[in-house]
């Protein structure tokens, strides 16, 4: 009885895991449409990069930020450059 009740629990968590979104990965040339649509997900936490590609600061950040996307699988890592945002960043205080 013990047995199979740990079976059906493991199973269970088994399942839910393979539902949870993996990435495992930095994009760091987002196109605008791809962090409009991680934005609007609910079932990943998403980080977002906003960039200058030719900047040192923010290409040292991009390396970091790939190293930890490789270990946090359940969490979205996108770089999206400046230029390529354009209305998107209507509303919030950034300067471009």
């Amino acid at each position: 009885e013990f047995l199979e009740s740990y079976r059906k629990k493991r199973l269970a968590e088994l399942k839910a895991e393979k539902a949870t979104p993996t990435f495992g990965a930095f994009n760091a040339t987002a196109s605008k449409q791809e962090y409009l649509d991680a934005l609007a997900t609910k079932d990943a936490v998403v980080v977002v990069h906003l960039h200058e590609p030719n900047y040192g600061p923010c290409r040292r950040l991009n390396g970091a930020l790939a190293a930890l996307a490789a270990r946090r699988r359940d969490v979205r890592f996108l770089g999206l450059a400046l230029g390529e945002a354009g209305e998107a960043l209507q509303g919030y205080d950034v300067e471009t």
